[in-house]
């Protein structure tokens, strides 16, 4: 079996990543993209890497990174004219690779037309997968007849009995990050960290939350680009805060509390060494995923073996077992008053912690997660096949 994965990367992660690796511009293309698989962020290679090794081949395209697609331009021959396009150095890419089955990882970029154009230019595409984890309208970002995965059990279930062929396939940790992490440092003092997004423009329930936890803990420490962002950046969210009647957020951003604790964001290594050198972390997941434990940091911050402070799911005991594995919280007033009581007992937080990475690295690997796409794939290609005969 053969696959292509087509996704994008957030721009200011492409940024910071080439400010930290200045060598980038003179490795040619292998080079480069083993320097980016190493650094870890999100997904990685990890999937494509464990279906390689499962005897499958798999590539993944980063269809917005620029200058590394640049160079597959120069070492593989030009997408069609000078100065190709985006979409046209993917399209070349799938055509050159020829699939079985092409993977859309973001169905913004990818929508159903330019699903269609990719399969076009490769006859050899027998079966679409589509990868979604927010509510949406499905019908405008996924294609009928491809298998459509998300990490949000409620959505599997909701957009099953729409007629969709869904699959529950949740995120995942890297056993092999934990080897690149630097030493913990010695002279980390016990503290509470929260990692991402929390401007109120774009998610004005974490921005609240942390905002209020930030009077009652003066250990917070806030990891985070979401009140430096670049102008044309900003003038989108204002301009669509304004349009919804949302003024009062865009008021918040330019006043937050939070602006005073903000450190910038951390990437790769950094932002998992940070995590691992917490004692206690905080995790809430945006309204678009609303019941369901789906995000990342649940699995990144128990593979360091951190002690998780999440927001209570109605699935949560499917993924970690609460108060035991990750410790919950049902308002802001509970996580404050159960992230006080972990900073007073280290001792309750690290075992957490150490309980919460068992359990990752026991259920929750990319290597076990490539055994159930591998099998998911392989069906929806015989089904596929099935219904072409």
């Amino acid at each position: 079996m053969k696959t292509i994965h087509i996704t994008t990367l957030y721009a200011r992660y492409i940024a910071d990543f080439e400010r930290r690796h200045p060598e980038l511009s003179r490795l040619p293309l292998a080079e480069h993209e083993a320097v980016l698989h190493a650094d870890g962020f999100g997904e990685s290679d990890h999937l494509v890497r464990h279906l390689t090794r499962r005897g499958h081949g798999a590539v993944r395209v980063f269809a917005n990174y620029r200058s590394l697609q640049a160079k597959w331009i120069r070492e593989n021959g030009r997408a069609g004219r000078n100065n190709p396009s985006s979409f046209e150095i993917v399209r070349e890419q799938v055509r050159q690779w020829r699939p079985e089955l092409l993977v859309i990882e973001d169905c913004y970029a990818f929508p159903p037309p330019e699903v269609r154009a990719l399969v076009e230019a490769a006859p050899s595409i027998r079966a679409v997968v589509c990868q979604h984890g927010l509510e949406d309208d499905i019908r405008r970002l996924v294609p009928s007849g491809a298998l459509l995965m998300t990490p949000a059990s409620h959505l599997a279930r909701e957009w099953s009995e729409a007629g969709y062929k869904t699959a529950l396939v949740r995120h995942a940790f890297e056993p092999k990050i934990l080897e690149a992490l630097p030493p913990r440092r010695s002279d980390t003092r016990p503290c509470v960290t929260f990692l991402g997004n929390c401007s109120p423009l774009s998610h004005p329930e974490r921005h609240a939350l942390l905002r209020d936890l930030a009077e009652a803990l003066p250990e917070l420490e806030v990891w985070t680009d979401s009140f430096d962002v670049p102008l044309p950046g900003l003038a989108r969210s204002v301009l669509a805060a304004l349009a919804r009647h949302r003024a009062h957020r865009v008021w918040e951003h330019f006043t937050s509390p939070l602006r005073r604790r903000a450190r910038g964001a951390l990437y790769g290594p950094e932002m998992y060494a940070r995590l691992r050198d917490s004692l206690v972390t905080l995790n809430r997941h945006i309204s678009l995923s609303r019941p369901s434990a789906a995000n990342m940091r649940l699995f990144e911050a128990t593979g360091v073996g951190t002690c998780l402070v999440t927001d209570a799911r109605e699935d949560m005991a499917d993924v970690f077992e609460p108060e035991t594995e990750v410790v919950t919280y049902g308002s802001t007033a509970e996580c404050a008053e159960k992230v006080r009581w972990l900073l007073d007992r280290p001792s309750r937080a690290d075992e957490i912690g150490r309980r919460g990475q068992q359990r990752t690295l026991r259920d929750h690997t990319f290597a076990q997660r490539a055994e159930q796409v591998e099998a998911l794939f392989l069906e929806h290609l015989r089904d596929s096949e099935r219904r072409a005969s």
